[in-house]
């Protein structure tokens, strides 16, 4: 009766793998605590968004540079497909953070006493390797979206909910997430923020049944190639159910037209 008790060594493994892909990771804590506290629900320039507090940050730099110190200690080579991309969209919104807390004044012509209105107003800000850690190497937020969008270097296919969870620091962006993303909950994670962005009629997407038109971010004009079979078909599996009604008889037809973009 006792060989009964003993599972085959290929299930322990797979059992062993399951609790560690479910585990928090230790720098998940952290940042939580740095969302919770720096993020908080407001208006800026009339759209109702999340409003980063980045005095708050400035304040006390050593909390997100903890962070993103831990970040690049992850052993991205030991964990699953979610706890990966929930680390590099974690790493990417830090790194953002990050740099705007460094960078505050423009560095032009010597006006350090400037402050910046644009997170374009860093030099190379999309490029410059010094945006953050991950796996222990150098990579610039380009590198961190790049392999979000095409993860296939892994052997993994790309999710394109992944533009609602990655923000740019700007008003247009998606809405920053007040949680970390984490690997055992991260596909409802992605359908609740894609879900919340469709629903947003500022920034996201609004529908004029009259003119037959669909407003959407400027994300879906820039990566329309992203969304599959396009860009309209996608959107509906998450926009309000009127919407979706809407769209289930006139997605063949309607217009598309883009919002501002607030950097």
């Amino acid at each position: 009766m006792k060989r009964n008790l003993l599972l085959p060594l290929h299930l322990l493994l797979l059992a062993a793998a399951a609790t560690a892909a479910a585990s928090p990771l230790p720098y998940e804590a952290e940042w939580g605590k740095v969302l919770s506290s720096v993020v908080k629900p407001g208006k800026v320039g009339g759209f109702d968004i999340n409003v980063v507090d980045y005095a708050q940050l400035r304040s006390d730099p050593q909390r997100l540079e903890a962070v993103v110190e831990m970040i690049g200690a992850v052993d991205v080579a030991a964990l699953d497909k979610n706890s990966t991309l929930a680390l590099y969209v974690n790493a990417y919104n830090a790194f953002v953070m990050r740099m705007i807390v460094r960078h505050p004044y423009l560095a032009v012509q010597g006006e350090r006493d400037v402050p910046i209105t644009s997170i374009w107003n860093i030099t190379n800000v999309w490029t410059r390797k010094d945006a953050g850690k991950i796996g222990g190497r150098d990579v610039a937020l380009n590198d961190v979206e790049d392999f979000l969008r095409d993860p296939s270097s892994r052997g993994w296919a790309e999710d394109p909910r992944i533009h609602s969870s990655i923000v740019c620091g700007s008003i247009s962006c998606p809405n920053v997430a007040r949680r970390p993303y984490n690997g055992a909950s991260f596909d409802a994670q992605l359908t609740a923020q894609f879900t919340s962005w469709m629903a947003n009629d500022q920034k996201g997407l609004r529908l004029d049944k009259q003119r037959n038109v669909l407003t959407l971010s400027k994300i879906f004009l820039w990566y329309k190639a992203d969304f599959r079979p396009d860009v309209v078909s996608f959107v509906s599996q998450y926009a309000p159910l009127d919407v979706r009604e809407y769209l289930g008889v006139h997605g063949k037809s309607v217009s598309l037209e883009y919002f501002d973009y607030d950097w």
